[in-house]
């Protein structure tokens, strides 16, 4: 555990070995390790972790969990009377669980099942669960890409409905012409839409289109009166990026673990063999992707 309340903070790391805090969820004493050899984290006092989903810190773990502030990292949810902490969970409901060690079947199922539809995203560590497998993969150019991001909710409008803002966005000619004119299309997490491109296009014209788009859209359905909430915040989000193409992208597989499969969420392999450090593997599409790209567009969702 890396963070339990002390005196002084309720969201508090290690700072000296022995040290005691209170367990955010069951209210126990934890006391703190900081030992040269290990990373600084929390044990509870005479007793096991409360979590049972418990995992021991790395500092695989800590390099993916800083990438989000700290108020975001290790936050306890509770469903029909049970609590766990998620390694990160997102203003959006998102969750991040960031897996290091081997995991069974009847676990897996049980955090799907914990966290709900939509809103889990499994990162795994290659170099422990699948490191005998390679990629193998052929680098072909930069393709141009655009990524837009609908506002999942507005509190001004509870009326609003991300589901069928996007039907209406995706039903434009404009929209539908961009989709024809695209390369690669996708929908993601039901709030965004992923859009790249081979040949070269014109980011400021394409920005200004999609401002126009996504305000006449909102007002049609759902008026005037909260345009300016809409448009604030920075709920609308296009943004031009480029990003390494791959082709005949394979997996090899060696002494597959075969719980990876039962995953039935979005998996990303990190620290895969014949994979750059700066990317990672998308495994139910077979995909590479830019750690860099990933991350933006996942700390979008705390501003």
């Amino acid at each position: 555990m890396r963070y339990a309340k002390t005196d002084t903070n309720p969201h508090s790391e290690v700072e000296y070995p022995k040290q005691r805090g209170t367990c955010p969820c069951c209210d126990s004493i934890v006391i703190g390790h900081n030992g040269e050899f290990k990373i600084k984290h929390w044990q509870h006092y005479k007793r096991a972790d409360c979590d049972s989903w418990f995992e021991p810190i790395t500092e695989w773990h800590l390099s993916w969990q800083n990438n989000f502030p700290i108020e975001y990292q290790e936050v306890y949810m509770e469903n029909n009377g049970k609590k766990h902490r998620a390694d990160i969970k997102l203003p959006n409901g998102i969750v991040i669980e960031i897996q290091n060690s081997p995991i069974s079947p009847i676990e897996i199922e049980e955090r799907e099942n914990f966290y709900g539809v939509k809103n889990l995203i499994w990162v795994i560590n290659g170099e422990t669960l699948c490191k005998n497998s390679k990629l193998n993969n052929q680098f072909v150019k930069k393709e141009f890409s655009i990524s837009i991001n609908i506002p999942y909710s507005i509190d001004e409008n509870p009326g609003y409905q991300v589901d069928e803002f996007m039907e209406k966005i995706l039903s434009i000619p404009i929209m539908k012409e961009l989709i024809h004119k695209s390369c690669n299309y996708e929908i993601n997490n039901g709030d965004n839409i992923s859009l790249a491109f081979e040949d070269y296009i014109d980011i400021n014209d394409v920005k200004l289109k999609m401002d126009m788009l996504m305000g006449h859209a909102y007002i049609e359905m759902y008026g005037k009166q909260t345009l300016p909430f809409f448009k604030s915040k920075n709920l609308i989000n296009t943004c031009m990026v480029e990003y390494d193409h791959f082709i005949k992208v394979n997996l090899e597989k060696k002494h597959w673990r075969k719980f990876l499969d039962m995953m039935k969420y979005p998996l990303f392999i990190d620290n895969l063999q014949g994979l750059d450090s700066d990317y990672i593997y998308y495994y139910q599409k077979a995909k590479i992707i830019s750690k860099k790209i990933f991350l933006k567009k996942y700390k979008n969702y705390c501003k």
